[in-house]
C-alpha cells in the first residue's frame, strides 16, 4: 500500500508505504513505488519520498529504486502549557 498527496505542479509526494508483516522482503514495496515513480515520470512529474531514518529496511529499498537523501526533517513538539 503507498499514498500519494496531492500533487505540485512539479511534484508529488509519495508516503505511507506499508506492507503487511507476512509478505515483507519479497520485493512488493519495491515493485510499488518503482511503478508510481516511472508514471509520474512519464507525466513530468517529480515524486519525493519521505523516509524514516530508523528504518533501514525501507532506506535501503528506496536507495536500490534510485532516491538520494536531499535533507532531513525536524520533528517538534510542544508540551502542554498549563495555567498558573
Amino acid at each position: 500500500m503507498a499514498n500519494m498527496a496531492p500533487a505540485s505542479p512539479r511534484y508529488r509526494r509519495i508516503n505511507e508505504v506499508y506492507t503487511p508483516r507476512e509478505f515483507r522482503k519479497k520485493g512488493y514495496a519495491s515493485a510499488l513505488v518503482s511503478d508510481i515513480c516511472l508514471r509520474l515520470n512519464a507525466e513530468g512529474i517529480t515524486p519525493v519520498l519521505y523516509a524514516d531514518c530508523a528504518n533501514p529496511d525501507s532506506n535501503g529499498v528506496y536507495r536500490k529504486i534510485g532516491f538520494k537523501e536531499n535533507g532531513r526533517l525536524l520533528d517538534t513538539r510542544f508540551a502542554e502549557r498549563t495555567a498558573e
